[in-house]
């Protein structure tokens, strides 16, 4: 693996994880079967006297830690993170009969263990938000 790997666990912390220079975050993510959720997920600056590059943080799902991106129908299959907006990648169960259920990027997977991936790409430490909401697809993200 080209970046040194971190696994975090999910929850965290008021849902915040801290990636040093560099380093490739890995999210397990479970799917199974009849699943329909989505990943909130935007950058974070603990410290804003020292504000980060934006779009310095790059995220994707792969089948295996670090692995290549899936991509989706749009062919959509990485995305940054940055401060000014909320990231919204909808997961769901590709048997469940719909297609495309969200009006944001969304993956329809087959149930099984997949990886959220996000790379810092700066040579200084970075920082995300994260938060898996599961029920009504046309609900409102916090």
């Amino acid at each position: 693996m080209l970046y040194q790997p971190l696994t975090l666990t999910y929850p965290a912390p008021y849902n915040q994880f801290a990636l040093p220079p560099g380093v490739l975050g890995l999210v397990q993510l479970s799917v199974n079967q009849g699943d329909d959720f989505r990943l909130v997920m935007h950058q974070v600056f603990p410290d804003t006297v020292h504000l980060k590059q934006d779009s310095s943080l790059r995220g994707w799902i792969s089948t295996v830690p670090g692995g290549n991106p899936i991509q989706n129908s749009m062919n959509f299959t990485e995305w940054h993170l940055t401060t000014l907006q909320k990231r919204i990648i909808g997961v769901y169960d590709n048997n469940i009969g719909q297609e495309e259920p969200y009006d944001f990027p969304s993956f329809g997977l087959s149930p099984g263990i997949y990886w959220l991936n996000i790379l810092n790409l700066v040579n200084e430490s970075n920082a995300f938000f994260l938060e898996i909401v599961t029920g009504d697809h046309n609900a409102v993200c916090p």
